[in-house]
């Protein structure tokens, strides 16, 4: 086997491999295929493809990816070669490298946290891209397995098995994070991969194992029984039991009939924060309202103090990461929900990608007070959520925590008090849930499935759809007829030409992107709409286009937009579109001397200069 830690002059770099096709998603075909990586004749790519030809060398690694979204880790086999005569259909390439892949990305995987560029080379160790694909390709565990008592069993298979933590959130976090390695969650992990004198064959023997295992990997009961019997299938059983505020939601892929049986005995009645409302009501929905003026963070995450003014309808934030853009889109969100306090359950929930938020999760989850206020359609507002241990209610033996959230617009303060509990019930104290205006929060990292129904049919009922279709048509792909949902789980494209998947989802994260932000507009009628890194698979060309029709369909809709970004490309097509400059402000986010988040505040005439100048605004 290679060893890795001699390779001392490798190169990293990432690259995209699809052509200029929205709709592509045939890159692990193609590597599967081919064993192939390329470049096309780019317009302006001469320097990406002199570097592909002469910089790039054997042994070199590869991170192939669509966007932010990681397909492959390879490495350089084989030399340069030119080829007219590809494949256009999948190796359509002129310009092309053999490789071999090392290893597969996953669903779970972080994204990758440079989405731009064709081909770039990653030089700066201290960069996230950097630090990215080594953590991929060095796997510091490999290192750390050849020191220890199994050194002798490493091979091509257990160096596989190590480098699948590094995909996997929960078993990353469980071994120490970024931070510092857990030794003896290490320890574990290594007798669990490798045999023994008490243990003649491997706990976890494949990858599909190592997926199993993230899937409790925090629950120490299912993580006894897996040791007990050494098989990683009870461990999963186990977790289903001791889980059971999970319910049997996805067990039955894993358990026989008489396993849910049992189970349906002996589940209490359920105590997870999954609540649904009653008595909802809309404060500013009707009429012509104005929007944000201004806000105010006293506390949420790294915010402390924080105040913007002078709020426009379009409001663009960059900076570098760890500046606090989408923690800002969060803060406007809540205040937006008022003492909707399930509707912050909620989106912990799918921001974290959980299943069902456990009660037990958001107690270690919530650190501190959250208090938020701004200035909305000209009257004050302001919000103010809390956990606390509540002394004036029958706590019982499983009492856990209780949080309140507190609303106040135009000086009336509204209460929604939760009390939770190991095993019972949770008991809520409200009188009604006011919502400060409509609003959505789109995220390119999680998938709000019920959400997208929900302006789906809105879309339809105002005649939105239409106008989204016809945008999809100009600009993406003429062929295209129509988009409907199927009533059940799925958006269904009508296309002049018969494809054996019509389900958007085929259509590449360019196309689902657009459409459902595109979406929400008109479910966002009269209030707010925050998207967080709107480049995220758009494909740039569309950027002045898609730009130009969110500030049309924002005026359409009375809708105030928040939106991040890292791209100056981006940025620039909300100045180049021609479309009401003046709606525009841009902010660079930035940490001040006393590491405070500040902000550069630029109107349309400050963009446009810096723009036709080309300098760099700090965060581009």
């Amino acid at each position: 086997m290679q060893e890795i830690e001699k390779n001392k002059n490798i190169s990293y770099w990432h690259i995209q491999l699809h052509p200029n096709q929205i709709n592509w998603n045939q890159e692990r075909e193609l590597l599967e295929t081919t064993s192939l990586i390329g470049l096309g004749l780019l317009e302006k790519g001469n320097s990406q493809i002199k570097n592909f030809k002469n910089v790039m060398k054997i042994g070199d690694i590869v991170l192939v990816k669509r966007g932010s979204t990681p397909i492959a880790l390879v490495e350089v086999i084989g030399n340069y070669k030119f080829n007219r005569n590809q494949n256009q259909a999948l190796d359509w390439f002129e310009h092309r490298r053999e490789i071999k892949v090392l290893d597969y990305a996953t669903d779970d995987m972080p994204h990758f946290p440079q989405p731009r560029g064709t081909l770039q080379k990653a030089i700066n160790k201290n960069t996230a891209s950097y630090k990215y694909i080594d953590d991929w390709y060095r796997v510091p565990l490999i290192k750390l397995y050849k020191n220890s008592q199994y050194a002798n069993q490493l091979d091509d298979s257990k160096t596989q098995l190590l480098r699948q933590p590094f995909k996997y959130y929960e078993l990353k976090k469980w071994l120490g994070g970024d931070d510092a390695l857990n030794i003896l969650h290490l320890e574990k992990l290594f007798a669990w991969i490798s045999i023994s004198d008490k243990r003649k064959s491997p706990i976890l023997k494949n990858i599909e194992d190592i997926s199993k295992l993230k899937e409790f990997i925090n629950d120490k009961k299912a993580l006894e029984k897996m040791e007990e019997t050494e098989d990683v299938l009870d461990g999963l059983k186990r977790m289903y039991i001791t889980k059971f505020l999970e319910g049997l939601k996805g067990a039955d892929k894993y358990l026989v009939r008489d396993d849910i049986d049992i189970l349906k005995k002996l589940l209490p009645k359920d105590s997870s924060l999954d609540i649904q409302n009653e008595n909802v009501s809309i404060c500013f929905s009707k009429g012509k309202i104005k929007y944000f003026d201004s806000l105010f963070i006293e506390q949420y995450k790294i915010f402390k103090d924080f105040k913007i003014e002078k709020l426009n309808r379009i409001n663009i934030f960059a900076g570098f990461n760890n500046t606090g853009k989408t923690t800002l889109l969060e803060a406007i969100y809540l205040l937006t929900k008022q003492n909707n306090i399930e509707a912050y359950f909620k989106y912990v929930k799918l921001k974290n990608k959980l299943t069902q938020l456990d009660i037990n999760y958001m107690k270690e989850y919530f650190k501190q007070d959250i208090k938020i206020s701004g200035k909305f359609n000209e009257i004050d507002t302001g919000i103010h959520i809390k956990k606390f241990f509540a002394s004036n209610i029958d706590k019982k033996d499983d009492y856990s925590v209780s949080y309140e959230a507190i609303s106040v617009i135009d000086g009336e303060a509204i209460n929604n008090t939760i009390h939770t509990f190991e095993v019972n019930p949770l008991i809520r104290y409200v009188d009604r849930v006011e919502l400060l205006c409509n609003s959505i929060f789109k995220s390119p990292y999680f998938y709000n499935k019920n959400e997208i129904v929900e302006t789906y049919s809105k879309s339809l009922k105002s005649g939105e759809i239409d106008e989204i279709i016809t945008f999809i048509q100009k600009h993406i792909d003429s062929n295209i007829m129509g988009i409907s949902h199927d009533g059940i789980d799925a958006f269904i494209v009508k296309h002049k030409i018969p494809t054996s998947s019509p389900e958007l989802t085929s259509y590449g994260e360019g196309l689902q992107r657009i459409f459902e932000i595109a979406l929400s507009f008109a479910n966002c009628r009269n209030g707010v709409l925050l998207i967080d890194e709107l480049e995220t698979a758009i494909h740039y060309s569309l950027f002045v286009d898609f730009s130009k029709f969110i500030q049309e369909l924002a005026v359409k809709f009375n809708v105030q937009v928040f939106i991040t970004t890292h791209s100056k490309e981006c940025i620039g097509a909300f100045v180049e579109n021609g479309v009401h400059n003046k709606d525009i402000n841009f902010y660079t986010m930035l940490r001040g001397e006393d590491n405070q988040i500040e902000t550069i505040t630029y109107n349309d005439e400050a963009l446009i200069n810096e723009l036709e100048q080309d300098l760099e605004v700090r965060g581009w």
